[in-house]
């Protein structure tokens, strides 16, 4: 509109106002040789459009180098093609000396249907450092910044504030191709929005790159209709960024579709649907190490949700006061993983359903050395396990505060499996049945080396309510003040259930009815080295046998039990 060369520009301290052209609303540069150019310094575009491409600059071949730049409500028009609402760039050098670089950018108000305020397309190598992106739209993809599958972009220093995306990546879409050297460091995306990736959409379609670099960036306010309120990608690794206040339907801040790591980041007050912080496709690989999740919240299926076939590990982090519809704060899809180690959670408020995990068939879950303390779950239990062969292991870890609607600690189900090792369980409450476990439907429990203490039941079982003929073995641990306020302080067992208690100290049950074991339908208890003492019952301090059920007692003791109810027919053992 004011300047078109096809050989090299070398522009300084100009301005350009209400300047109009089909390409190139202010300049148009069409370089016939790489070494010719743009070198620009110190401009202004004010009102600048252009009908297809780059409503202040479109440029081709050549180096390109612009320091200093000022960009107010620019605009590229065409119903069909609007690449660049401020710089359209096309065919840039993909070897060369020089890097081609835009430094000290500040593009305001600019729209386009690809990048709001940057196209870049059949790539080279860009770099864009310590510049300002706000208010720009684009109706497609990319508010601010916008790529074809052939650019290698690294973003550096820049703030994106408010940028829209009527599609994806509110402030950048990069779909590249060779994602090795994209990185985005140091940079602020405040309040941006998109159908998917609130702030940023980025895919690699090289099938062994580690994928896009975030570090040190820091994202606020960024919002998706959809998918990832901060960033939809499908291979990232993202260091030292905070992440606050974002939400999307699904993914409340990163949608992952195939491999994260996350080291040193902070998550707060993120919120989304279903998967409140993460949300992964199927057979995502997730990587979490030192990181911190405070406040978030999700309206219905966990906090991280992966999908069939994903793997998660959680190391040295920490969770604190979460928020949960449902399905708690790791959902697991089928045959899913997710280890947890060395990790903080506490202060969980769950609406329904389960508080830390829901685990679905086939699927497992490993916690070690971890603390996990104050869960409050409305619904069933703090973990659930839910299908055919779903495991849970808990080692070395501490588990205190927990509080649920019908199972305290774990409900199982349907051949799953739970293995607990060298843990310590403290002030346990259940509203209803079973403090520790409640298994059923050929679920098998083994509860090794423990100490189980402080148990509150307002029902039966405050260890274990066992039926539907499930098996729980109780080994190697200490069991000290559980109160169930029914009856089987201990245990509940019941329609063909199994419980086993080995080399395990008992002291100081209660119960209103029976202290021990409440036996039923068929049921089996068997106890090998046992000392029961202190044990306080209704009617029978020890154990009671109905339905054909089978007590075996070996090699146990039992003392200073009593009877506090006035029955006529109260025993004070079996």
């Amino acid at each position: 509109g004011a300047i078109y060369t096809d050989w090299g520009l070398d522009i300084r301290r100009s301005v350009f106002r209400n300047t109009y052209s089909i390409k190139g609303g202010g300049i148009h540069i069409a370089a016939t040789e790489s070494s010719f150019g743009l070198y620009a310094e110190d401009l202004e575009f004010y009102d600048a459009e252009a009908m297809n491409m780059g409503g202040d600059i479109y440029h081709r071949n050549g180096h390109l180098s612009i320091n200093g730049m000022v960009s107010y409500r620019s605009h590229s028009t065409s119903y069909n093609i609007e690449t660049g609402g401020s710089i359209m760039i096309n065919n840039l050098p993909r070897l060369t000396l020089r890097t081609p670089t835009l430094r000290r950018l500040n593009i305001s108000h600019a729209t386009s249907i690809m990048g709001g305020g940057i196209y870049l397309n059949q790539g080279g190598q860009l770099h864009i450092l310590d510049s300002v992106f706000s208010d720009l739209v684009a109706t497609q993809h990319g508010g601010a910044i916008a790529t074809d599958v052939k650019a290698n972009v690294a973003v550096k220093r820049c703030t994106f504030e408010r940028n829209q995306a009527g599609g994806m990546g509110g402030a950048i879409y990069f779909p590249v191709l060779y994602p090795t050297n994209v990185a985005f460091e140091d940079n602020k995306f405040i309040s941006n929005s998109a159908t998917l990736g609130g702030a940023v959409k980025v895919q690699s379609y090289e099938t062994g790159s580690k994928g896009f670099v975030f570090l040190g960036c820091q994202f606020e306010s960024n919002k998706a209709s959809d998918d990832g309120g901060d960033i939809y990608c499908d291979r990232c690794q993202i260091s030292s960024c905070s992440f606050h206040s974002s939400s999307a339907t699904e993914g409340g801040s990163i949608f992952i579709n195939s491999l994260l790591s996350v080291h040193g980041s902070s998550f707060y007050n993120v919120s989304g649907n279903s998967g409140g912080v993460l949300k992964g496709l199927k057979s995502t690989t997730v990587s979490i190490h030192s990181s911190i999740f405070h406040r978030n919240r999700v309206t219905f299926d966990g906090l991280f949700l992966l999908q069939t076939g994903s793997t998660l590990s959680v190391i040295n982090s920490t969770f604190n006061a979460t928020s949960i519809g449902s399905s708690g704060l790791f959902y697991m899809y089928p045959s899913t993983r997710t280890y947890i180690d060395n990790c903080s959670i506490e202060n969980i408020a769950a609406d329904s359903s389960s508080g830390l995990a829901y685990i679905s068939h086939e699927a497992t879950m490993d916690i070690n050395n971890s603390t996990i303390t104050a869960v409050h779950v409305s619904g069933r239990a703090a973990v659930e396990l839910f299908g055919d062969n779903s495991f849970l292991t808990i080692r070395d870890s501490t588990l205190s505060y927990i509080t649920s609607s019908t199972a305290g600690l774990v409900w199982m189900w349907r051949r799953s499996r739970l293995k607990m090792v060298g843990c310590t369980l403290e002030s346990i409450n259940s509203l209803s049945d079973a403090g520790v476990v409640h298994a059923l439907g050929d679920s098998k429990a083994e509860i090794v080396n423990t100490t189980i203490s402080g148990l509150v039941i307002d029902s039966n079982g405050g260890v274990a309510f066992v039926e539907d003929s499930a098996t729980v073995n109780i080994t190697g641990s200490f069991i000290a003040s559980v109160s169930a306020e029914t009856t089987g302080a201990v245990g509940y067992v019941s329609g063909s259930g199994t419980l086993r208690i080995t080399d395990t100290r008992i002291n100081h049950v209660s119960s209103a009815n029976v202290a021990g074991v409440y036996l039923t339908d068929n049921s089996f208890c068997e106890l090998t080295r046992v000392r029961l003492q202190n044990a306080t019952g209704g009617t029978i301090a020890g154990f009671a046998l109905y339905g054909e059920s089978h007590l075996l007692a070996r090699d146990s003791s039992f003392s200073h039990s009593k009877i506090s109810g006035e029955f006529s027919d109260a025993k004070a053992f079996v």
